[in-house]
């Protein structure tokens, strides 16, 4: 699993919405160049070469609370970690344009399709500073209140595949949720409790809602250029021997 903002992802997500009028694609840029101010700026994200993320991973429902750790070196390298108690732990990351995962259930994989384009935008400390390379277009499509507050619905259509649905807060500019498709699963991500992070406004909670279940994240620390050594990044055995076949 992978948080997709930044993000995670390990977790990301994106869906096929309904067609609905659409406003100018300018308005759209207007409202990610404001959010893009709102965490921090341009300059201030292109100066994070690496970013290592500690928290909690947690099924309520389930009673599952794991820690979790990631690393990412943008643009292309990321590796997550979920450490659960009683069985064996599950990870996921990038190297390159090889996206693959670990899970208990499902064992080693290579991702592919969706599931490995969201890899890809999660190994960037945030996709939507440089949209156009993964989406051809972004449109207005709606305003709607979340939590008692205003937001715009802002969708990314790339060239092939689901759509990225994002809800910006009209006041404070934040990214507060996506709606997408995850492992196959429409899914819908909750993002809220933004702290300072070194020179950036980053999200400490991060819940992800699905037809079968829900899961979330709590941060606990954020720590930018800091060293990562190269082998974190490396293919698991397991995965290596899949590329090789």
């Amino acid at each position: 699993m992978k948080v997709t903002h930044p993000v995670p992802s390990s977790l990301v997500l994106l869906f096929t919405i309904a067609v609905v009028p659409c406003f100018a694609a300018d308005d759209a840029q207007t409202v990610i160049s404001q959010y893009i101010e709102a965490i921090g700026g341009r300059t201030a994200i292109e100066k994070v070469q690496t970013q290592v993320t500690k928290g909690t991973f947690a099924l309520p429902e389930m009673g599952i609370y794991a820690p979790f750790e990631t690393y990412l070196e943008p643009p292309d390298k990321s590796y997550m970690h979920i450490d659960f108690t009683d069985v064996s732990p599950a990870s996921n990351g990038v190297n390159g344009d090889i996206a693959w995962q670990i899970h208990p259930m499902t064992g080693a994989q290579i991702l592919r399709g969706e599931d490995r384009l969201a890899a890809l935008r999660g190994a960037e400390i945030d996709p939507l500073v440089d949209w156009k390379k993964y989406y051809k277009t972004a449109e207005i499509t709606g305003h709607e209140t979340i939590d008692g507050e205003s937001c715009t619905r802002v969708t990314f259509t790339p060239e092939t595949g689901a759509n990225l649905v994002v809800y910006f807060n009209d006041a404070t500019h934040l990214l507060v949720r996506m709606i997408g498709i995850q492992g196959g699963m429409k899914a819908q991500t909750d993002i809220s409790d933004y702290r300072e992070a070194g020179a950036l406004k980053q999200p400490y909670r991060l819940k992800v809602t699905t037809p079968q279940f829900s899961f979330e994240f709590q941060v606990d620390s954020i720590e930018q250029n800091v060293p990562i050594p190269p082998a974190t990044f490396a293919l698991p055995p397991e995965i290596q021997r899949l590329v090789e076949q």
